[in-house]
């Protein structure tokens, strides 16, 4: 995903950025986020997110991220490779949508 990014123009992205509550404790880590704009964008790889203890943690997960006002775009590894300007063309409305909402 760094790479497509990378390879898009796409800049104003942190990987791997820490989200942190009011007292500076970890609430998530997320892929990839654009924090002045509230985007996360998280790589879904089968085997990290299959199960049922995984498929509960991220719904929470997402929950949380979105009632604190970040829009959350989820991407499989299998789009990422074969659909990357389908890819690239979802987080550039995104930025779009949020940088003119701001």
């Amino acid at each position: 995903m760094a790479s497509l990014l990378r390879t898009g123009g796409i800049r104003g992205w942190v990987a791997n950025w820490v989200l942190r509550d009011s007292l500076g404790r970890a609430v998530a880590e997320l892929d990839f986020a654009f924090p002045e704009l509230k985007i996360c964008i998280e790589v879904d790889g089968y085997e990290a997110h299959s199960g049922r203890a995984a498929f509960t943690r991220d719904r929470r997960r997402q929950n949380t991220l979105e009632l604190d006002g970040w829009l959350v775009l989820r991407f499989t590894w299998h789009q990422i490779v074969h659909e990357p300007e389908w890819v690239l063309a979802q987080v550039r409305a995104a930025i779009a949508a949020r940088s003119l909402a701001g």
